[in-house]
């Protein structure tokens, strides 16, 4: 009976993945066994080493020989390492170890784990130290430093937004009314044009009677689009007055 065997290049990627499998594993247990270390140093560490395989595209492969591994030696569930190794990914190592050197002058305390991976929300690397001395500075709580990270990013969102620019309903009525006008004059160069040729004799009855209706519906037209014009505009001075404080 022939027996099925890998190509070279998924032998050789199995071998590396395995052979990073033990290396990472090694160096959980080396983490773990530690005394004295500090929360945001340890969950940091193992963030790192856990990244690499949060993402990778053979994990549902290699799930059940790793996974639980990891979960039952560090004793967590996979989503909360999940989440140690997403705030790892974010903070390279020379910001973290600045971010956890932040000492309040008077109390001594620091940021906590919780306090990190909150200010991760926070793309801009330097807005994220600023934030995190502000935090040190003034003592705040997870929940203080989440509103006050939310409140920043809608200041950033704000100095970035157009200026100047009115309102959606008023640039819709404008660009009807650009419109309107652009119709309206070309109907006029249009009458101006044939003016001469419908004063002539070479019209034909027929044609007479046909230029006649074109105006006639072109006048209609005119009417019917003032008419659409002023619902616009009734209904968005509704709408300013219904916003306006």
């Amino acid at each position: 009976m022939a027996t099925r065997t890998q190509t070279p290049k998924k032998a050789a990627l199995s071998t590396e993945f395995e052979a990073q499998l033990k290396d990472a594993q090694r160096q959980v247990l080396g983490i773990v066994a530690e005394k004295n270390k500090t929360e945001a140093d340890y969950r940091y560490r193992l963030g790192r080493i856990i990244a690499p395989f949060a993402k990778r595209p053979q994990k549902e492969r290699y799930r059940a020989a790793w996974q639980p591994w990891f979960e039952h030696t560090i004793g967590r569930k996979w989503k909360t390492l999940l989440k140690w190794a997403d705030t790892a990914t974010v903070l390279e190592p020379a910001e973290f170890e600045k971010l956890v050197s932040l000492s309040n002058k008077e109390t001594h305390v620091g940021l906590r784990w919780a306090h990190i991976m909150i200010l991760t929300d926070t793309a801009d690397r330097a807005a994220r130290l600023a934030l995190a001395r502000e935090a040190v500075r003034e003592g705040w709580s997870t929940r203080r430093l989440a509103r006050e990270q939310q409140g920043e990013a809608e200041d950033r969102a704000k100095d970035h937004a157009p200026r100047g620019q009115p309102p959606a309903h008023v640039r819709a009525i404008s660009a009807v009314m650009s419109i309107a006008t652009t119709w309206s004059q070309a109907a006029d160069r249009l009458l101006e044009e044939h003016a001469v040729a419908l004063s002539t004799a070479e019209l034909t009855a027929g044609d007479l009677a046909a230029l006649r209706e074109a105006i006639v519906a072109i006048d209609a037209a005119r009417a019917k689009l003032a008419s659409k014009l002023g619902q616009i505009v009734d209904a968005a001075s509704t709408i300013s007055l219904e916003g306006a404080p």
